[in-house]
């Protein structure tokens, strides 16, 4: 009697017809080629023209992840990091929620981050505009607000707009634990 595998079955009638099928067979490999071609022609046009190639969004992606980790770039966004992973290695395309609070969090465009296209960052649109960015002034405002809060520290109004002013207009996002440590540690 030979030696029979320990996973084969041990039934008499289903030795007979029982051989291990490979994991990806021809047939299922086909299959899923048919899923995604299937997947990509039902995607309306529009969506499809949205975004550039998968690769050029992941290239912006990692230049705004930079030497941060997906998570505290996860954080930081507050997407989700299987979706920033998702997005960087099997090239799912963001959905505009997500590119929207990338954008936002990282203080560049929308556009840039979606297409690539020029500028690149909300300030240099804000300065081309010639307007104020409402949402970055309030940010600049709750982080000094909390930094004097935690330190217990109170500023004239001159120096408090100053310091406001300044934190506004620094580049890139504003990173309010930075303002609060900033804050804490500077002499009265």
């Amino acid at each position: 009697m030979g030696c029979k595998s320990f996973f084969a079955p041990r039934h008499p009638v289903l030795l007979s017809s029982w051989a291990p099928r490979p994991i990806n067979s021809q047939k299922t490999l086909k299959n899923q080629q048919l899923t995604v071609e299937k997947n990509a022609k039902s995607e309306p046009a529009q969506e499809r023209s949205f975004l550039t190639p998968e690769k050029n969004v992941r290239d912006r992606l990692l230049e705004l992840i930079g030497e941060d980790s997906v998570a505290a770039f996860s954080r930081s966004t507050g997407v989700a990091e299987s979706s920033l992973r998702a997005y960087l290695t099997r090239g799912i395309k963001p959905g505009m929620d997500h590119l929207v609070a990338m954008a936002q969090a990282k203080g560049v465009t929308v556009d840039w981050l979606a297409t690539g296209r020029e500028p690149r960052l909300r300030a240099d649109v804000i300065k081309a505009t010639g307007g104020l960015d409402k949402q970055r002034l309030k940010d600049a405002i709750a982080a000094v607000e909390e930094g004097l809060r935690v330190a217990q520290k109170q500023l004239s109004p001159d120096k408090h707009a100053e310091l406001i002013s300044l934190i506004y207009e620094t580049e890139g996002p504003i990173n309010r634990a930075f303002v609060v440590r900033m804050i804490t540690f500077s002499p009265a």
